[in-house]
């Protein structure tokens, strides 16, 4: 397809006092360039450092949870009643996670990547299914206790217990972001 050159529109004397009458009185700038802010520069916000796998540690040194066993944290200046109504259940759930069938490494990095997803996006109260470890080795609940430690070393938690038995009970836990 061959395109011609057209010839640039004029721009008859109708159209230029139309455009003078909507326009106004103008007067000529001074200068071309434009001061766009007075005063002081705001101060930068800092990014939000984001969690490196390995500042969370494995070994947390915190007790054997079985599967039966519930699980419950609070950070601290955090109020009492706030892990009350966790436990009940009576903040809105705004998210998912499972870890089923994930070896420790792969859940580590999920979970974190999952907070990070959660924090970001402004997300208060998430759910977390762990699982109760019963097809586990010796049914030692291994993702249940490294979730527990993980959770308790992560800035971003103010609390989190095991959930009611409708959303997975002992399985599963809820968790209370900043």
């Amino acid at each position: 397809m061959i395109h011609e050159a057209v010839p640039p529109k004029s721009i008859d004397e109708n159209e230029r006092q139309l455009f003078r009458n909507t326009v106004g009185k103008v007067k000529p700038l001074k200068s071309n360039k434009t001061l766009l802010r007075t005063g002081d520069k705001p101060k930068p916000v800092p990014r939000r450092r984001s969690i490196e796998l390995h500042a969370i540690h494995d070994n947390c040194g915190h007790p054997t949870l079985h599967h039966d066993d519930s699980v419950s944290f609070i950070a601290n200046g955090v109020r009492r009643d706030v892990i009350k109504n966790l436990r009940r259940g009576q903040y809105e759930i705004e998210a998912d996670l499972d870890l089923h069938g994930q070896t420790a490494y792969q859940a580590k990095q999920t979970l974190l990547q999952f907070l990070q997803f959660s924090t970001r996006h402004s997300l208060r109260c998430v759910h977390i299914i762990h699982g109760k470890g019963y097809r586990s080795p010796d049914s030692y609940p291994i993702l249940k206790n490294k979730v527990d430690g993980w959770l308790r070393q992560h800035p971003d938690v103010l609390a989190f217990c095991s959930s009611t038995l409708t959303d997975g009970g002992t399985g599963a836990i809820y968790v209370l972001l900043r």
